[in-house]
């Protein structure tokens, strides 16, 4: 499975959604992704790509792309 693989099915797992469709949510605008539903994202990314995220980090996945950019910024490879 591929590193875009792992994060899709990582948001898809987060908020019980069809991975194909999960490129497009943001927060408080996808069905789910609420202040639980993302932790329980977080927790998953964390786990999915053995990383620790700061608060801050935390803070800034406010959608599908910016929690890719965070993670490419971390050193995980989507290509």
């Amino acid at each position: 499975m591929t590193n875009y693989e792992k994060y899709k099915e990582a948001f898809a797992e987060a908020f019980e959604a069809d991975p194909d469709v999960v490129e497009s949510f943001e927060f408080l605008k996808a069905e789910g992704w609420d202040s639980i539903g993302h932790m329980a994202l977080i927790a998953l990314l964390e786990q999915s790509f053995d990383i620790e995220f700061s608060p801050e980090e935390i803070l800034s996945i406010t959608s599908f792309n910016a929690g890719k950019e965070l993670l490419s910024q971390k050193g995980i490879s989507f290509n």
